[in-house]
């Protein structure tokens, strides 16, 4: 009889698989295994031997324990915004949406401690199609309820967990994912971030999924027109960090290039964005703003970054952060390691932890216990 592992999870090996990116059949290459034996594995109808299971851990990068602990049955998968599905492929969809899984997973072992607000955003009764002067209005509500007035957001992440959406930054490569979004329950939104991005285009990933949460959350993504509603829900995030009334008093018909780069830095969002702006609220003229575009590809902006990408540093989601701070602080990392399947190597960049934070020596910082969004 062929040696198995009792215990082994083969749904944990398939999202394993998955959130690497690997198909059955280059892992089965990996393992030197057949694709049948893979497959095997992952339906649980056969367990890998001692040997077997450690190329395993060694190809996938994760410890035994994790694939020794049971998927608990939950909800069903959520509708997620991607950007579009063309420049998309299905394998990087499925890694992002794995990770996701384990994003769910560790928010349910979270509130298994103290329970963290419920997301509130305020979605208004929308006619479709939207008009455009609809969702200026409806970002300039925002604003107002926030009491943004027209200055600039100073942190847009800070924002959005203030209202219970848990924003998280993943590691999106291979760069086909700029950010992505979901209701993972009625009372739960998540943001998912590529971390690799510069800070203006956080920002803009930020505000621009919000604008799907709170004007597409009726909406089924799989069957949307998806260019439709990615235009509404930039329009959206381009009003909600650049409101029109301040924009129309600081950009100028004759706007350069320079004198862009000031408005940059105030405002915190890309030089590109604010081209597109402009033509959209028809401050500058169509004529000049394909000059500006054209003077925007010739600099090579697209290519090798703009000017204050490095000097303007990305904002810090922390609500994970300080939840997982607190569960430590409360008990002790070994505590959260032996609930949470995945190891700190993955767990820490889902909450915005430092590298090797949740060590053995890990010792937390005052935080204050989350109940009920006692945040910020």
């Amino acid at each position: 009889m062929r040696p198995g592992t009792p215990g082994f999870c083969g749904g944990r090996l398939r999202q394993a698989r998955v959130a690497r990116g690997f198909s059955a059949p280059e892992l089965a290459s990996r393992l030197g295994v057949s694709r049948q034996s893979v497959s095997l594995y992952e339906l649980g109808h056969q367990t890998p031997g001692p040997s077997i299971l450690a190329d395993i851990e060694g190809a996938l990068g994760l410890p035994n324990s994790y694939f020794m602990a049971p998927i608990v049955a939950g909800a069903e998968p959520p509708a997620v915004w991607f950007r579009s599905l063309r420049t998309t492929t299905k394998r990087a969809r499925e890694a992002a949406l794995t990770r996701l899984e384990w994003l769910r997973e560790l928010i349910q072992i979270i509130e298994t401690y103290f329970s963290l607000a419920p997301t509130e955003l305020h979605q208004p009764a929308c006619e479709r199609p939207l008009r455009m002067r609809d969702i200026e209005s409806i970002a300039e509500e925002f604003r107002a309820k926030a009491g943004l007035g027209d200055d600039p957001i100073g942190d847009i992440a800070a924002e959005a967990e203030r209202r219970g959406v848990v924003v998280s930054r993943m590691d999106l490569l291979p760069r086909q994912l700029d950010a992505f979004s979901c209701w993972m329950s009625p009372k739960r939104a998540v943001i998912v971030l590529d971390a690799n991005r510069p800070a203006v285009r956080q920002r803009l990933d930020i505000a621009h999924e919000l604008g799907h949460l709170i004007l597409h959350s009726e909406l089924d993504p799989s069957i949307a027109h998806l260019e439709e509603l990615e235009e509404e829900a930039f329009r959206f995030g381009s009003a909600l960090l650049i409101p029109r009334r301040r924009f129309v008093k600081e950009v100028l018909p004759s706007a350069t290039l320079s004198s862009l780069i000031p408005i940059k830095r105030r405002w915190k969002v890309s030089l590109k964005m604010l081209i597109h702006r402009a033509g959209d609220l028809e401050v500058i003229g169509s004529e000049r703003i394909q000059q500006l575009y054209k003077q925007y590809s010739s600099a090579g902006y697209a290519r090798s970054g703009e000017p204050l990408d490095e000097v303007i540093s990305p904002e810090e989601p922390r609500l994970l952060r300080q939840a997982v701070e607190t569960v430590v602080a409360m008990f002790s990392p070994t505590e959260l390691a032996q609930r949470v399947p995945f190891p700190p190597s993955e767990m820490e960049p889902l909450c915005g932890l430092p590298k090797g934070s949740l060590g053995p020596g890990f010792v937390p910082p005052n935080v204050r216990k989350l109940v009920q969004g006692d945040l910020f």
